[in-house]
């Protein structure tokens, strides 16, 4: 499934976007709504697949990951 709400956002390339313009320029045509809360400039977060039996780390980002592996 996808997420119902986000806190940040990425390009379907992985560029992480930041301004609202960025979001609305790259996302806009898939998102119902952007609240605009200020630049929070940050460092992603993780993404770890638990789909299959053995944890996937799609993305490592902010936070251990090494409880997955």
């Amino acid at each position: 499934g996808h997420p119902v709400l986000s806190t940040s956002a990425a390009a379907p390339n992985g560029e992480i976007l930041e301004t609202p313009r960025e979001i609305e320029e790259k996302l806009g045509h898939s998102i119902d709504i952007i609240i605009d809360g200020g630049i929070v400039p940050c460092r992603p977060s993780s993404v770890i697949s638990l789909i299959d039996d053995e944890p996937e780390i799609i993305r490592e980002g902010l936070g251990d990951v090494s409880c997955f592996l």
